[in-house]
């Protein structure tokens, strides 16, 4: 059997991957969430945009953090703005798109700031969505041709604040949506307590008829909580971006 060039590019890419995350870590643990709440539905198909969306959130070792978020398709729609407000995050370390791999991430490629600032519709969440300037991220122009289509995924690697855990990322999100504390929030709505809760806000465009519609989500995330091995993890994105290229 005779493998394509672009596969054997993506076998070897992972495979670099899968020795960074053994070498660097002893546990691999990926929490996977597929549960994505709408903020705004413009287009009227929100419900089966949000059935599309993904999120990877992988411990990387050395006090990092891997997002990977996918857009799953088949709808035509783009991911174009990733919204992060606060939680136990210190900075963006690596945006995993086109810029560190043309082939495996062809199509896709984000940078800061976020435009708009923040999540379209979010200040009618309770408590409002403020976003981290710093944590967020948009695609470059043209924008939905930049952002994760159906088949794509982007990755951002970010570094903990000073003695945080992956576990306090997990739990910081999973407050972030279960039970935001009033308590954490000043009267304009801005966290105060940094580290304790962490919300993930998307802004998809490109969606309905004529791709002329937007909708936001935000993570509301029941988790599948497994501790899955990084090859399982691998394998589904390498399977994820071979479909685009087949």
């Amino acid at each position: 059997m005779v493998i394509a060039p672009t596969t054997k590019h993506h076998i070897i890419v992972l495979s670099l991957i899968l020795a960074f995350v053994f070498i660097t870590s002893t546990e691999a643990r990926a929490d996977l969430y597929d549960n994505f709440g709408i903020v705004e539905n413009n287009s009227g198909i929100a419900g089966s945009i949000a059935s599309q969306l993904t999120l990877n959130v992988t411990d990387a070792g050395s006090d990092q953090v891997l997002f990977t978020f996918s857009n799953a398709g088949p709808l035509a729609s783009s991911i174009t703005d990733i919204y992060f407000e606060d939680g136990a995050l210190l900075a963006l370390a690596t945006i995993f798109d086109l810029d560190i791999d043309p082939v495996l991430y062809a199509g896709v490629d984000f940078g800061q700031p976020a435009s708009p600032a923040s999540l379209p519709g979010g200040s009618a969440l309770s408590p409002p969505f403020s976003a981290t300037a710093a944590f967020s991220v948009d695609s470059t122009s043209p924008i939905k041709a930049n952002g994760i289509n159906p088949g794509e995924s982007l990755g951002l690697l970010y570094t903990l604040q000073s003695s945080l855990t992956f576990s306090d990322v997990i739990t910081a999100i999973n407050t972030g949506f279960t039970a935001p504390d009033p308590s954490l929030y000043d009267n304009k709505g801005n966290l105060i307590h940094a580290g304790t809760t962490l919300r993930i806000g998307l802004h998809v465009q490109g969606v309905g008829q004529n791709g002329d519609y937007s909708d936001s989500f935000i993570l509301t995330p029941v988790p599948s909580s497994v501790i899955i091995g990084i090859l399982g993890v691998c394998v589904g994105v390498l399977g994820l971006k071979l479909r685009k290229y087949a």
